[in-house]
């Protein structure tokens, strides 16, 4: 793996880990967990198979990056979803329960 590889979504790992850890802060450790297991088991294994069928030993170098972007959307999308859902559970909260 070159270097260029290596660096492409290391950026990234700071915004993925503080969003994973923000839903675990949330109570949604259901989701953190989806998001951990994603990045190396749910998305990365099967984009090995594709990427390789489909772009050869070029495609398992850049499956990697390919999971950390798509587990990073992921984490976005449920650190949304559980934003939106406690900010609609604390305005519906009656005053003084």
């Amino acid at each position: 793996m070159s270097e260029r590889q290596r660096i492409t979504t290391s950026f990234m790992f700071g915004v993925f880990y503080v969003l994973t850890n923000a839903l675990q802060a949330m109570g949604a450790a259901t989701a953190s967990l989806v998001i951990n297991l994603s990045r190396q088991g749910i998305i990365f294994i099967p984009a090995l198979f594709i990427l390789k069928v489909v772009l050869g030993l070029t495609g398992l170098v850049w499956a990697q990056p390919l999971a950390d972007i798509l587990s990073i959307l992921l984490a976005a999308v449920l650190y949304i979803n559980t934003y939106k859902k406690l900010s609609t559970q604390k305005t519906e909260t009656p005053k003084g329960a």
